[in-house]
């Protein structure tokens, strides 16, 4: 038998949204909106996608908005909002909010394109339309999963920030010791975390497990050595860490589909545009944890 679960100290639940209005917008340089009627409680979700424009609020605070930036406001507080440039493409969220937004408001916010982005923004535009209970059910929570993931999005980018110098610290370690037998537990007492932690913070911030990290700076550094040296294959495998020459060839012909001594004869950089592989992927190395 086999199963896996996960379990929140603190639950935590999401605000109710409605969502009631969506646009799609592809604006040229004559598009200008100035501000119109409104409902006190409605709040806007603006998410650009291409192009620039320019959104001006009563109190006269201007936003300069381009692509993959969100801003979240008060749809009572805008004034006017534009096009700034020949282009503007960007979706426009109207919805009620039974609390304030966790999402920071009246700032913009640049996030990359999210996990299905495009695909849940036409899901609110087409759900909507239909006008069925239903489908406003789905198109409000498809909205909410959206602002959960762009919070979440920050979220990250301030952990990252946070654990940048912890990891940078093991990433010069590694540099400087690519022929030692590196565990996971020495880089993570180089971190000053658990093992287990440091395993999460470190892919984090690199998007790669700390094991196969330093497996690709290994496969760099043999890259280097095979083309600028006369260093014989088993002293590479060697000064890398790896425990014989046959487990150092084998991982490189996984990385760059070639032996080490074909490499060598080929001409530079030739075969690294054409054959190359992810130097990070699983591969038995023959170096241990």
């Amino acid at each position: 038998m086999r199963f896996d679960f996960s379990q929140v100290v603190k639950p935590v639940a999401t605000s109710s949204i409605s969502l009631r209005s969506v646009f799609i917008v592809f604006a040229d340089s004559s598009y200008d909106v100035q501000k119109h009627l409104v409902v006190e409680d409605e709040w806007v979700a603006l998410r650009t996608m291409e192009g620039t424009g320019c959104i001006q609020m009563e109190d006269n605070l201007e936003f300069a908005v381009t692509a993959n930036t969100l801003l979240v406001f008060k749809h009572a507080d805008v004034r006017r909002y534009y096009c700034s440039g020949d282009t503007w493409q960007f979706f426009w969220f109207e919805f009620a909010l039974d609390e304030a937004p966790r999402i920071p408001i009246n700032t913009v916010l640049h996030i990359d394109a999210v996990e299905n982005e495009q695909n849940d923004c036409h899901t609110c535009l087409e759900m909507l339309r239909g006008n069925e209970e239903g489908g406003c059910h789905l198109a409000s929570a498809t909205l909410n999963l959206l602002l959960c993931k762009w919070q979440r999005n920050l979220e990250l980018r301030g952990m990252k920030s946070q654990y940048h110098n912890a990891v940078q610290r093991v990433v010069l370690y590694l540099n400087a010791n690519l022929g030692k037998n590196i565990t996971v537990k020495s880089m993570a007492e180089k971190a000053g975390f658990s093992e287990r932690r440091f395993r999460q913070i470190f892919e984090l911030v690199q998007e790669i497990p700390p094991k196969q990290y330093l497996e690709s700076l290994r496969m760099k550094m043999a890259e280097a050595l095979l083309l600028n040296t006369s260093l014989s294959i088993l002293s590479i495998a060697d000064r890398l860490g790896y425990c014989s020459q046959f487990h150092f060839s084998k991982r490189f012909q996984a990385a760059y589909r070639i032996s080490p001594t074909q490499y060598r004869k080929s001409p530079h950089g030739e075969i690294r545009k054409t054959n190359a592989a992810d130097p990070s992927e699983k591969v038995e190395s023959g170096w241990s944890e």
